[in-house]
């Protein structure tokens, strides 16, 4: 896949994200204050935590262009998408919170360390098998290079925490539920919602890994087990779940490249 093709699939990627995140804000504007009264207390922790890491991130890189801004921007719209794609959800008969309010021994534990395994052992194989290496344009954009050394491990554990909040309460909270409210008159209209949220997904990891393919590959087949794992027990589990395996790619990295 040429440079060209990367490029247009992550621009219109990001157009996507961004008239979603337009469209999230404008729902939550027009709504009644019942409709979005829902997910309250999960819309403040996440905000602040994603908002949080996303000021840390800007301050590290000691700039704010590019990605800085965008985490800027859906950091604070973090609490929208939460309460909206929550308005969505129960629309579609589903309940996707509750998990904060549990204490921790009741947790689906056996659903989400079975998903954990199973994308763990997905992507080792993967990576063992075709040996795929990180794209410059990635490195570049993160600006690893241009940092004081002591920050860039501080810098990776926080992407790889602010990725799983910004994008499952995108992905597979507000875009999941309201993808399948207008596909509700149609067959499987949640199985298409979690295939499509997937799909768009993976694309926009387009260009972070050598061959591409392998990515859209791997990404795709994770945001399938992430959109069910939202599906069943709700956006808590699958930031958790996202966030998990995002760790776990730390050392894997490591070793492959080793």
């Amino acid at each position: 896949m040429t440079s060209t093709v990367i490029e247009t699939a992550q621009s219109l990627t990001a157009i996507i994200i961004m008239f979603g995140l337009f469209c999230a804000l404008m729902e939550w504007l027009w709504a009644s204050p019942e409709q979005v009264e829902r997910g309250r207390l999960e819309a403040r922790v996440w905000c602040i935590a994603g908002l949080g890491l996303a000021v840390g991130l800007v301050l590290a890189r000691g700039e704010l262009t590019g990605h800085g801004a965008i985490w800027l921007i859906q950091g604070l719209l973090v609490a929208v998408l939460v309460r909206v794609g929550g308005m969505w959800a129960m629309r579609c008969g589903v309940n996707p919170f509750g998990l904060l309010r549990r204490r921790w021994r009741r947790w689906p534990w056996r659903w989400l360390l079975t998903a954990l395994g199973a994308i763990w052992v997905w992507t080792a194989l993967l990576m063992n098998w075709f040996k795929p290496r990180a794209s410059e344009a990635m490195v570049e954009g993160l600006g690893l290079d241009q940092m004081h050394p002591y920050l860039v491990w501080p810098f990776l554990v926080g992407i790889i925490s602010l990725a799983p909040i910004l994008e499952e309460c995108f992905f597979r909270h507000y875009l999941l539920y309201r993808l399948a409210w207008q596909l509700r008159r149609g067959p499987a209209p949640m199985a298409i919602s979690i295939a499509l949220t997937s799909l768009l997904w993976a694309v926009a990891h387009v260009g972070f890994m050598q061959p591409v393919w392998l990515k859209l590959v791997q990404t795709g087949a994770i945001g399938i087990v992430l959109g069910m794992t939202a599906r069943r027990h709700g956006l808590e589990a699958a930031i958790a779940l996202h966030w998990a395996f995002n760790l776990f790619m730390i050392p894997l990295g490591m070793w492959v490249s080793g």
